[in-house]
């Protein structure tokens, strides 16, 4: 079995983890300090497509493979916790309006 990331994986950490470390982890203590993520961070994210990783490209999500998803939440929680719960939890709410509700 093989567990060597491919080329697309590899790319999809790096960019999490320069993004982690240049916008995430240099203001996560104030983060955690005033229990909030600022808008600002967030609509970033979303521009970026980090609030529909696994979502259909139709719905506007980037529709990565699941190992993707896992390292790009893993270099988040590498610089925020709190960062990486609520992306991951965006993630769920977003594929799961779009099984319910189709979008």
């Amino acid at each position: 079995m093989d567990f060597e990331l491919n080329e697309d994986q590899e790319m999809m950490r790096d960019a999490a983890r320069e993004f982690a470390e240049k916008r995430i982890f240099p203001n996560a203590a104030k983060y955690d300090e005033d229990a909030r993520l600022p808008d600002e961070l967030f609509a970033e994210l979303a521009e970026l497509g980090y609030t529909g990783i696994v979502a259909p490209e139709k719905y506007g999500g980037m529709e990565l493979d699941l190992i993707s998803y896992a390292c790009i939440i893993e270099e988040f929680a590498k610089a925020s916790a709190g960062l990486a719960i609520a992306i991951s939890v965006h993630n769920s709410l977003v594929i799961g309006a779009i099984n319910a509700f189709g979008s």
